[in-house]
C-alpha cells in the first residue's frame, strides 16, 4: 500500500505537557481522535508520545509529549 497525498492537506504539530489532559479537553470540544496515544520505540523521537486528532473542521493536529 502506497502513501496517500491530498492536495492542500496539512497538519499542525503541537508539543504538550500532558497529552491525556489535552485529549480529554479536545474531545469535550468536539475533536476526533485518530487512535490512542502511542510511544515511539526507536529513532530520534524514542520515548515521545504522539497522537493525531481532527478539529471539527477536519484540520489534522498532531499532539506530541516529550519523553519523561
Amino acid at each position: 500500500m502506497g502513501l496517500r497525498f491530498d492536495v492542500g492537506s496539512m497538519h499542525v504539530a503541537l508539543f504538550v505537557d500532558d497529552i491525556e489532559a489535552v485529549l480529554r479537553d479536545c474531545a469535550a470540544a468536539g475533536w476526533r481522535s485518530h487512535g490512542t496515544p502511542r510511544v515511539r520505540q526507536e529513532g530520534p523521537a524514542k520515548g515521545m508520545t504522539f497522537l493525531y486528532m481532527s478539529d471539527p473542521d477536519g484540520t489534522i493536529v498532531e499532539l506530541v509529549q516529550a519523553a519523561s
